[in-house]
């Protein structure tokens, strides 16, 4: 009954929409479930997936207001401004006219730097409007001020005036807002200082949000609308250890519908949404890292930061780019076997994460995210926090994958368990759509799996030692190994 309330509740909103958006689907799901059911700063990592301008990472703008207005058409909204500041309308950006804006800025000489008005008048010497004047002094302040980690751990900030973070390029999060709206302000910008809570050092999926705000960024007016940036975040991200200095340009002028992932203004007029959200929703919503964003990631299957289950999830993603996901099990801050966890896209081009739980407890389940395309590290896109009332008992974990697995776009369907009990008959099917080939090999024997549409499939008996799949694919006689078993 609940469920089909919902759905026609969502498929009612859906088609009162302006044909004329772009609608991030996934997102929208997420915060209409929510609502249907439903100073220090943190420092965090890194998406480049802000509304001024498109490139291969970019998302397109979706329209969360709206199918809020439309499923909840009697919610007021509440402002604590003396004024409703209104969103910025999308401005597509000339991504060249950019790259010498940044040019110009990384290049500032020490000698202007004295002071807030001379550092100002260089940065916008070259502008030609005001969103160029304020990319280049988000630029300057993300490459040149350093995150105050010392400061953060012992609560002694010192001088946070603008003056004084411009000269010892350090600072908290109130540091960064203040020498970016002096800056701004010295520029003919129209801007404000914004306080709030953030995920960010420390927080983990499904946290309550307690005692006093704990981050604090900026909004910039550029023509008739506002837009949020956060300087901090941008310039890099620290584990409360050390920063380390990492540009993000999703933290420039970000959707609303994406900022409110992990930043919750104290006054909720500047979540820059129709129907802001409450403490209790921010809160339920997944917890997203840029990376989530920038590579088009969008939520199938779990639309909330914290699930339950009694001992194995699947969680499904999807994105139009082609990725390359892992997964990570944490349990009371020390991660876990890496057999517990298994992802792999799926034939309808969804990405399936899996996990077995061997206890009960709470676990995080860490997912990242790379282009297939990239041998460089995997980066954190989606926590979840997963609440575990049984446990598996047994020898438990998914069979090891190698790398031809990802690379072919192969999808196991039989057997899951890596463990396989010897003289039992295991039904093997795998999609291996580009292979001529697929074989169990165990020891010496191998047994060739028959081809159906790119479906390999055939009953095998497990015998002792090492089992592992392996294809032919381009070369004929040529096998690599998608997966490995254990025999027990």
């Amino acid at each position: 009954m609940i469920q089909h309330f919902a759905d026609h509740k969502i498929s009612s909103a859906l088609n009162r929409i302006d044909q004329s958006f772009h609608i991030h689907r996934s997102i929208l799901l997420v915060i209409v479930w929510i609502m249907v059911f439903g100073e220090v700063c943190g420092q965090n990592g890194p998406p480049n997936a802000d509304h001024l301008w498109l490139n291969k990472y970019s998302n397109p703008i979706f329209a969360a207001d709206l199918i809020l207005a439309a499923v909840l058409p009697d919610r007021q909204s509440v402002s604590t401004s003396q004024f409703t500041p209104q969103p910025g309308s999308r401005i597509r950006i000339d991504e060249a006219r950019f790259a010498d804006i940044d040019r110009h800025a990384l290049r500032a000489p020490q000698s202007v730097r004295h002071s807030v008005e001379r550092l100002a008048a260089y940065l916008t010497e070259p502008c030609r409007n005001d969103l160029e004047k304020v990319r280049s002094i988000y630029r300057w302040i993300t490459e040149n001020i350093s995150y105050d980690v010392e400061g953060y751990r012992s609560g002694n900030y010192g001088d946070l005036s603008p003056e004084s973070v411009l000269s010892s390029g350090s600072a908290v999060c109130s540091g960064y807002t203040g020498l970016f709206g002096m800056l701004a302000d010295a520029s003919g910008i129209e801007v404000i200082e914004i306080s709030g809570w953030a995920k960010g050092i420390g927080y983990e999926a499904g946290d309550p949000i307690l005692g006093p705000t704990n981050h604090a960024w900026n909004a910039v007016k550029i023509g008739d609308g506002w837009y949020l940036i956060d300087s901090t975040w941008g310039a890099g991200s620290s584990d409360g250890i050390r920063f380390v200095r990492q540009f993000e340009e999703h933290y420039f002028l970000t959707p609303p519908e994406q900022f409110i992932f992990d930043h919750l203004p104290e006054d909720p007029s500047w979540q820059l949404l129709e129907y802001p959200l409450s403490e209790s929703q921010f809160v339920h919503l997944p917890h997203v890292k840029s990376h989530f964003f920038r590579n088009g990631l969008e939520i199938v299957s779990h639309f909330q930061s914290v699930v339950e289950t009694d001992h194995q999830i699947s969680i499904a993603l999807q994105t139009s780019l082609d990725l390359s996901l892992s997964a990570r099990l944490i349990r009371n801050g020390q991660s876990l076997d890496q057999s517990l966890t298994f992802t792999q896209r799926t034939e309808n081009s969804q990405y399936q994460i899996n996990a077995l739980f061997p206890a009960p407890s709470d676990y995080i389940l860490r997912i990242f995210v790379r282009p297939i395309e990239e041998n460089g590290p995997y980066w954190q896109a989606i926590d979840y926090k997963i609440k575990v009332g049984r446990g598996m008992p047994g020898p438990i974990g998914f069979p090891e994958i190698m790398g031809a697995f990802a690379k072919y776009g192969v999808t196991l369907h039989a057997p899951r368990s890596g463990y396989l009990k010897i003289g039992e008959v295991e039904p093997f099917i795998l999609y291996v759509p580009k292979a001529r080939k697929v074989a169990v090999i165990m020891g010496d024997s191998w047994f060739h799996l028959k081809e159906n549409n790119g479906f390999f499939e055939g009953n095998v008996k497990v015998q002792e030692g090492e089992i592992r799949v392996c294809a032919e694919f381009l070369r004929e006689g040529q096998y690599e190994c998608l997966l490995q078993y254990t025999a027990f």
